[in-house]
């Protein structure tokens, strides 16, 4: 993904105009901090737990995981939907509800 955003930044650079390019920053900015905060580093958990059970227990400790995570997903979905007119309300970041909620629906599932 950092490699595609290496080649495709000065191609945006180049056909978006410098308030776009703000917005674009502060928007990808929000969803890193909320990605952050929602995902708990659960992949890293798992990497960590996963790597040295035997197969019984990676298979228990996958399934917690999984079933953390969809928790995790169906407590973060209503909140985020809450925050986003919160968040759309600021007058620096100058985006609308709908653009921050299609935003972060993936970052919550």
């Amino acid at each position: 993904m950092k490699g595609v955003s290496l080649i495709m930044l000065p191609y945006i650079a180049t056909h978006l105009s410098q308030s776009e390019l703000g917005r674009l920053e502060v928007l990808s900015t929000i969803a890193i901090i909320i990605s952050i905060i929602f995902g708990l580093s659960l992949h890293e958990a798992l990497y960590r737990f996963s790597g040295i059970a035997n197969e019984n227990k990676k298979n228990k400790i996958t399934a917690d995981i999984f079933i953390l995570s969809l928790i995790i997903a169906a407590i973060s979905l209503p909140i985020i939907w809450i925050l986003c007119p919160l968040l759309s309300q600021i007058s620096a970041l100058k985006s609308s509800t709908l653009e921050l909620e299609l935003l972060h629906n993936p970052i919550s599932i």
